[in-house]
């Protein structure tokens, strides 16, 4: 018998899932071993059709993304983990339906040709809303994977809202990481035309449900959230929001960021599309918020905000890290509100002349060689220099 080529060494995790025939000897190419890996693979291939009841699920089985970390903005933020703010649900205040929804359980011959042939089966919004509960059910990511390919053959106008969101209220209720799935198919247009009563506002909550996920570390660094990323920036983008609809999405938006972490802060700033119909949403929102961790509670617009900069110093002088890290916020915040003024032509020169002279200020903190002090300094000193270049640039001032 000729030799037997060499194999390259694999990882313990390959090993695993491919049977090292070539070690086994002579014979290796008998018959009896050949089948005996056929057999393997089909026991390692198989899938669970049980209810899922007899068997303890302890965590989702949602993997997050390989070495795959997404650039946030330059605030001092370090990585935080906080959940799903369930409070969107409270504000959209919609009734909760999903439980008269007569939605049937998939039967094996249905399961078998979700598995397999996949590309065959027909778009059916039966079939799509037995996956989702499926998925709520047993917390498998095979299920979430077969739920967002079969949902891409939807055509426009062809899944119901109102069961989708009931729907999506039980996945974030059962599991944080369940809810990526179902916001990952929400594509625009995907939904019918007046499906339910609640249509004339259904734009300014699906801004929401996006900005919720958003905002949220669990989902953001799920496989899917890239998808939901890019939904989001299509939607802001071809959707013209009503003046209702524009305060609804803002103030809603900054009633969730309060309930959370401020870190949440640095996700909202790094995510949220940065397009010409955008920002009239996020300057709006940028502007409240730096204005609040200011501590203001009216006159909420950029002039206001570009005249009181200064009071940052406060925050800055502080023996507390907290406030400490309130100042990067507010520095992240009118950063991303003066980009939003430049883009809508809402800030003029001496606006920008206003905010640089209130940022011209020395921390007198001792503990200022700390790094976080240190950190601070360089994130004062940047927000200064790029207001410069925008004077200098945009608006042709030469500064002294």
């Amino acid at each position: 018998m000729g030799k037997v080529r060499k194999r390259r060494k694999s990882s313990s995790k390959q090993e695993d899932q491919i049977p090292n025939v070539a070690d086994s000897g002579e014979g290796v190419f008998s018959l009896d071993s050949l089948l005996e890996v056929r057999e393997n693979e089909k026991r390692k291939n198989q899938y669970d059709f049980s209810d899922g009841n007899n068997s303890d699920v302890m965590e989702a089985d949602i993997p997050k993304m390989p070495d795959q970390t997404l650039e946030r903005d330059g605030s001092i933020f370090s990585f935080c983990d906080f959940s799903y703010p369930m409070r969107v649900f409270d504000i959209i205040n919609r009734d909760q339906s999903y439980d008269i929804h007569c939605i049937p359980e998939l039967t094996q011959p249905q399961w078998m040709m979700m598995l397999n042939c996949l590309d065959f089966v027909e778009p059916s919004q039966t079939l799509l809303f037995s996956l989702f509960q499926e998925l709520i059910r047993k917390r498998q990511q095979y299920i979430g994977d077969i739920i967002l390919k079969y949902a891409s053959n939807f055509p426009q106008n062809s899944i119901n809202y109102t069961i989708w969101f009931d729907f999506l209220k039980e996945a974030a209720i059962s599991c944080e990481q369940l809810s990526v799935y179902l916001l990952a198919l929400a594509k625009p247009h995907i939904f019918m035309e007046n499906s339910d009563y609640h249509s004339n506002s259904r734009n300014a909550e699906l801004a929401i449900l996006f900005i919720a996920s958003l905002i949220t570390p669990q989902t953001m660094f799920c496989k899917p959230f890239l998808e939901i990323l890019s939904n989001f920036t299509t939607f802001m983008q071809i959707t013209d929001f009503s003046q209702d609809e524009i305060d609804f999405i803002v103030n809603s938006t900054v009633e969730l960021l309060h309930d959370q972490p401020i870190a949440s802060i640095s996700y909202l700033i790094s995510y949220f599309p940065f397009t010409q119909n955008t920002c009239v949403i996020l300057g709006q929102i940028s502007t409240i918020l730096a204005l609040q961790y200011l501590g203001f509670s009216e006159n909420f617009d950029l002039h206001f905000l570009c005249s009181n900069i200064g009071k940052i110093k406060s925050l800055c002088d502080s023996f507390s890290n907290d406030e400490i890290i309130q100042a990067s916020a507010v520095l992240a915040l009118a950063e991303r509100a003066i980009s939003c003024g430049i883009v809508k032509k809402s800030i003029f020169q001496e606006d920008l002349q206003i905010f640089i002279e209130g940022l011209q200020f020395n921390i007198s903190n001792p503990n200022f060689h700390e790094t976080l002090m240190i950190r601070i300094r360089e994130q004062l000193h940047i927000t200064r220099t790029q207001a410069e270049l925008i004077l200098t640039n945009h608006f042709k001032v030469t500064q002294k």
